[in-house]
């Protein structure tokens, strides 16, 4: 294996500078945690907690204490073992996942944003099956079911139409044992979730250094039911961080850590990533970016800052874009922010098919995002250095003024570096005999040939039933 490119944001004696101010911020600031079942687990396990304000301080040698028992190693399981996940990724590359939460789709032929529905979203699950280099496949929201069961209804459709795995959250604390029900009813048990974990679910903190009730319930099932967790900090800098790259990435980190505490705590030795989500502040709008240089590089920081601080694997955002559309702006913010975290060590990299905004998504951004990430691995895979890749034997033997194209060599590594469809190079005469179409013409056909080819999942009807059947609770029970 070759080594990978890797870039290093921080100095070791900056690294250990931001450490330190991590666990001086959650000793000295705390975290406020509404949820009365984690309050009484930290306390026991020796954190200073305050029951009437729901602060609660982390010594120090918890923190620690906490950080040694998180495993370097763990996988990322879908409902089918050949989708499952190895972290780190045995290459030294990176996972990808698309992107939470969009309300609105981008639509093809109308060339406007409509509501995400339940036949938009099956679809979108549908192709994600079918992608090459889309990994995970995250929760979105469509508008036409219960706004208060939706993400329960959203983990049906998931399940129902790919067996990658899936990023999942919850949108309110009532629909957490819902989301859990539902896992189990598609694996069958406890037990086998346990053992084929499907998702891997990304709680978030409010910032500055809130834990919703319903982040710590995620926690708390995922550590009982076995499922991973990449805790998600949500600071927005300048608003709710320091106006500056480290004051930010140390307050992203710290807010996670008390995560990544009261998970060790539930379950010592249980998966969990930390995420990396900064989003600047925009001072002329109010409203939060999420591809300019600053958003990046502090994410770049925040993931040194975690693998080599505390030793834990770290997931991202540097897929993302602020365009509307899915322009040449679009493309350049995705691949430099891909390009960036990768090179600073990312393990899943978030945001295939999501534009600008807060809640916009599209599905030829979806393919074009897929291939994408496919040319970003090849910038950063590294190369071998040995016989077989230096040639000087076949240098040699063609000598001066020779020829290379026939040779044995060619023909073995002629398919090394080929780009994806999307990117190939052509002839100009073949670019124009095939319409002289720009690149989000040639995604459009490639998404309509997907559409021709997708279909659900494959479920038992027992299976489908059980999981139907779990929606209908939630609905009944949610829904006024």
């Amino acid at each position: 294996m070759a080594d990978t490119l890797k870039l290093k944001m921080l100095s070791s004696e900056q690294v250990e500078t931001m450490r330190e101010k991590c666990l001086d911020l959650l000793a000295t600031l705390g975290m406020r945690i509404d949820h009365q079942g984690a309050l009484g687990i930290l306390a026991e396990a020796g954190a200073h907690v305050d029951h009437e304000t729901h602060v609660v301080k982390f010594p120090p040698e918890l923190v620690e204490t906490a950080v040694k028992t998180v495993p370097g190693e763990l996988v990322v399981k879908g409902a089918e073992a050949r989708h499952d996940l190895p972290i780190p990724h045995p290459d030294g590359l990176f996972y990808t996942s698309t992107n939470v939460q969009s309300m609105l789709h981008h639509d093809v032929d109308s060339k406007r944003f409509e509501d995400n529905s339940v036949a938009r979203y099956a679809e979108w699950c549908q192709i994600i099956e079918a992608l090459p280099h889309t990994d995970i496949c995250a929760i979105q929201t469509p508008m036409d079911v219960p706004a208060e069961s939706a993400e329960v209804h959203a983990l049906n459709i998931q399940m129902q139409n790919t067996t990658k795995p899936l990023w999942m959250h919850a949108f309110s604390l009532e629909a957490v044992p819902y989301m859990f029900e539902l896992m189990v009813a598609r694996m069958g048990s406890v037990a086998a979730l346990r053992e084929q974990s499907v998702a891997i679910i990304n709680p978030g903190t409010v910032s500055p250094f809130i834990m919703k009730a319903m982040d710590a319930e995620e926690i708390i099932q995922a550590c009982r039911h076995g499922v991973p967790i990449a805790s998600d900090g949500h600071v927005m800098t300048g608003f709710t961080s320091p106006m500056t790259v480290a004051g930010s990435a140390v307050q992203n980190c710290a807010e996670t850590l008390a995560h990544v505490v009261l998970c060790q705590v539930v379950k010592p030795g249980h998966p969990i990533l930390m995420t990396q989500f900064n989003c600047p502040g925009d001072m002329a709008t109010g409203f939060s970016t999420l591809a300019t240089p600053m958003a990046n590089v502090q994410r770049a920081v925040g993931q040194q800052l975690t693998t080599e601080g505390f030793g834990i694997r770290v997931s991202g955002c540097p897929i993302m874009t602020d365009a509307y559309v899915s322009d040449g702006l679009a493309t350049t913010e995705k691949a430099l922010g891909a390009l960036l975290g990768a090179l600073a060590g990312i393990d899943i990299a978030y945001g295939v098919g999501r534009l600008g905004g807060a809640s916009l998504a599209s599905p030829v951004q979806l393919v074009i995002d897929d291939q994408l990430v496919a040319v970003v691995k090849e910038y950063v895979r590294g190369i071998q250095v040995d016989d077989e890749f230096l040639a000087i034997d076949e240098i040699l033997s063609a000598g001066i003024g020779g020829s290379l194209v026939q040779s044995r060599h060619t023909l073995r590594h002629c398919r090394d570096y080929v780009e994806p469809g999307l990117f190939r190079f052509r002839l100009q005469q073949q670019w124009e005999a095939d319409g002289e179409k720009d690149l989000y013409e040639r995604a459009v056909d490639e998404y309509r040939r997907l559409k021709s080819v997708i279909k659900p999942v494959d479920l038992p009807d027992d299976v489908r039933r059980d999981m139907d059947a779990v929606v209908a609770r939630a609905d009944k029970a949610l829904c006024p």
